[in-house]
């Protein structure tokens, strides 16, 4: 009797848990994949990826025939060993390193890392393998009887690959978010002085409730001038963390580009508040 294969299960497309946020490189995460133990990678990578790249041809009625297929199909390719470029074999060869080297994707990204290249980040790695993945799919499903007109593939196509491009991207931003607001509660929770103590959460009564100066000056007891002044102490705080998670260090970029996340910057730093603080 032929062995049967169990398949990985992918996730619901309509699951919005906040823990699922896509991390920026974690290369502890990473390190378990490339050593077999895919449990951390699927949990932190794979989740929100897959569920935002569903969920957004889903809200354009783009065609992700046989979805649980697919996602095997995404996992086989990353957890299958392969072999780097030419430009790394070159790299690696010079280095007096094995320029044959074979890896999965986490594997292979992790050893890219320790050479003299400017490399692109983990997130661009995985971005590319789930574009052509999704791509080909629909491609396929393109050829198949009484497909799309001509003229709706052509505006079809590009943004199949704008959205997992956004869909990636806004996982990274959430993360970044979370992480941020979490460093400036720690922060708070460590200040010697009174009013340093109370930055995150005068942050939290402005942004997440939505509280003016003035009533966070009476929820404190303080005067008007006070709370404005510290409301934006910790405002200024937390874009300095969010430059450095980020790593956006242009002021006019990193604003613009929360401009486009003001309700997941509210949840971040209501999850926040909500949680318990950790060292």
């Amino acid at each position: 009797m032929a062995k049967q294969t169990r398949k990985t299960k992918p996730p619901a497309a309509d699951t919005g848990a906040f823990g699922d946020a896509f991390p920026e490189t974690n290369t502890e995460v990473l390190a378990e994949a490339a050593g077999g133990n895919w449990a951390p990678f699927l949990r932190e990578y794979l989740r929100p990826c897959w569920r935002e790249v569903v969920m957004a041809c889903r809200s354009r009625n783009i065609p992700l025939p046989d979805a649980d297929d697919l996602y095997q199909e995404l996992m086989v390719q990353l957890i299958r060993d392969g072999r780097f470029g030419q430009r790394i074999r070159s790299v690696l060869a010079e280095q007096h390193e094995d320029p044959d080297f074979r890896g999965n994707l986490p594997g292979r990204y992790l050893k890219s890392q320790e050479l003299p290249l400017r490399s692109a980040r983990f997130r661009t790695y995985l971005k590319n393998v789930i574009k052509h993945l999704v791509l080909g799919a629909v491609r396929s499903w393109q050829r198949r009887p009484k497909p799309l007109p001509e003229e709706d593939w052509k505006s079809l196509e590009p943004w199949i690959e704008q959205s997992i491009s956004q869909s990636l991207d806004r996982q990274w931003v959430i993360e970044c978010l979370w992480e941020a607001a979490g460093q400036l509660r720690r922060e708070s929770a460590r200040a010697r002085t009174r009013g340093r103590q109370r930055l995150f959460d005068i942050l939290y009564l402005s942004v997440a409730r939505g509280k003016s100066p003035s009533q966070i000056a009476a929820i404190y007891m303080i005067d008007r001038t006070t709370a404005t002044t510290l409301l934006s102490e910790a405002k200024g705080r937390l874009v300095l963390l969010l430059q450095q998670t980020t790593r956006i260090t242009n002021l006019e970029d990193l604003k613009g580009l929360l401009a486009n996340f003001t309700e997941e910057l509210k949840t971040a730093i209501a999850r926040v508040h909500q949680a318990k603080v950790t060292a």
